[in-house]
């Protein structure tokens, strides 16, 4: 498991010239065009980034071509060449996304990693982070796994926040300075719990980026066009931390705070297994005042109302969706659930754990905010 990172001091720097932000979508309509109605989406496969024949337990880096303001990174990764004559593959649990060990996703100039998460983990963030992805098991690219442990899937880093608005949109136009995606791949025994045999496949390992072009002052009919993104700069975090074992009457503090928090994911195994067991009542507080009460049962019904139609939620984990205030859905969010914390806050994770020792992991994505995001509005 990636190792925890604390809140970054600043947004990593954007200053790219123009103007952008809010005040032109409030009010009638003004004679500019908003930065996504003047900018072009690019998507692009990163050719530089293709590696292919990495084996289990091996590690991949790359950096990403520099290509106007990065939306999303999309990590497609393949195992062939497998083959299950002799013994027919078996998936261990939480595969095949627990072949990647870790993912860590960095701004130029490195420092502390934007996205640091599992395999598995990252699965949960791209079904369940409030973007409008889905559930990768549903993708056309999705392969499921083979007698020779051969499959494929694709899995987003998320960069953009809100994609009506470009809301965390970050610039990506200086080829002298990129970012990069650094993975390393989990063991074949890790993988499967029954390995192919007589061959174990190789890993393949393709991204492919979504941009925004960034746009001309004029239009061509002479309209002004914004030029940068709305709360330019501002740059979320995707992170994970996982308490000691839990029993009886405990707490568990999220290290995770000092910025706003978009999404809380959840996550309880017993001997390494994911099972349901938050305790009844379970408490969320902050500065030792309740702010969230449920049943497991509860939160239970309520993620199963907020994502029945994106996918089944596993068992094991439990989402307290920030992002559900636009339509009803997650994504595409004003911001007003949004959790705005200070390092001084305290919040914790309370209740009953019982007698059967319980870890709890919290998947947390924060946002380092330019601007003012809770009073001004997006459409």
């Amino acid at each position: 498991m990636a190792s925890l990172q604390t809140p970054a001091s600043g947004n990593p720097a954007q200053v790219p010239s123009g103007q952008g932000g809010e005040t032109s979508q409030q009010g009638p309509p003004p004679k500019i065009l908003t930065f996504k109605q003047a900018s072009k989406k690019v998507p692009r496969p990163e050719y530089n980034a293709t590696l292919n024949g990495i084996a289990f337990g091996g590690s991949y880096q790359k950096q990403i071509e520099a290509n106007g303001f990065l939306a999303d990174i999309r990590v497609r990764v393949t195992v062939s060449g497998g083959v299950g004559t002799t013994t027919a593959a078996v998936l261990a649990a939480d595969a095949p996304w627990n072949i990647i060990d870790s993912i860590n996703f960095f701004a130029p100039g490195g420092g502390s990693p934007l996205l640091t998460l599992t395999g598995y983990n990252l699965y949960l963030a791209t079904t369940f982070g409030g973007y409008r992805y889905g559930d990768p098991v549903n993708f056309p690219s999705y392969v499921g796994v083979d007698a020779g442990g051969n499959f494929q899937f694709t899995l987003c880093i998320p960069v953009e926040i809100i994609r009506r608005s470009g809301i965390g949109l970050l610039e990506n136009l200086n080829s002298g300075s990129l970012f990069s995606v650094q993975i390393n791949f989990a063991g074949d025994a890790t993988v499967y719990s029954t390995a192919p045999s007589p061959t174990v496949g190789t890993i393949g390992v393709q991204l492919m980026t979504n941009n925004y072009t960034q746009p001309s002052p004029k239009s061509t009919t002479g309209l002004t066009q914004e030029t940068i993104p709305p709360l330019f700069g501002t740059t979320q975090y995707w992170t994970q931390q996982a308490s000691s074992a839990l029993t009886g009457t405990a707490s568990y503090t999220s290290m995770r705070v000092g910025n706003v928090i978009r999404n809380l994911i959840l996550k309880t195994t017993q001997s390494g297994v994911r099972v349901d067991a938050l305790p009844d009542p379970f408490r969320v507080t902050i500065n030792n005042k309740d702010w969230k009460v449920w049943t497991p049962t509860n939160l239970k019904d309520h993620n199963y109302e907020v994502y029945k139609d994106v996918a089944t939620v596993p068992t094991g984990v439990y989402i307290i969706p920030l992002t559900t205030d636009f339509d009803g859905h997650p994504g595409d969010e004003i911001r007003s659930q949004w959790l705005p914390t200070t390092t001084a806050t305290k919040l914790q994770f309370e209740g009953n754990w019982g007698s059967t020792a319980t870890v709890l992991e919290v998947i947390t994505n924060d946002i380092a905010v330019v601007g003012d995001y809770l009073n001004r509005w997006v459409g």
